[in-house]
């Protein structure tokens, strides 16, 4: 099985939770993603 590397960007972000949003992006299992993200001061 071949694994993907994958990073969701910090420019990506929200700061709600809301399930209309679209998601970044879909991931087989498996798969490794990494994530930039902002500390609770937004950045």
């Amino acid at each position: 099985m071949k694994h993907g590397n994958h990073t969701i960007h910090k420019h990506c972000h929200h700061t709600v939770w809301d399930n209309s949003l679209e998601p970044v992006m879909s991931v087989k299992p498996g798969v490794s993603v990494n994530f930039e993200v902002h500390d609770a001061s937004g950045g």
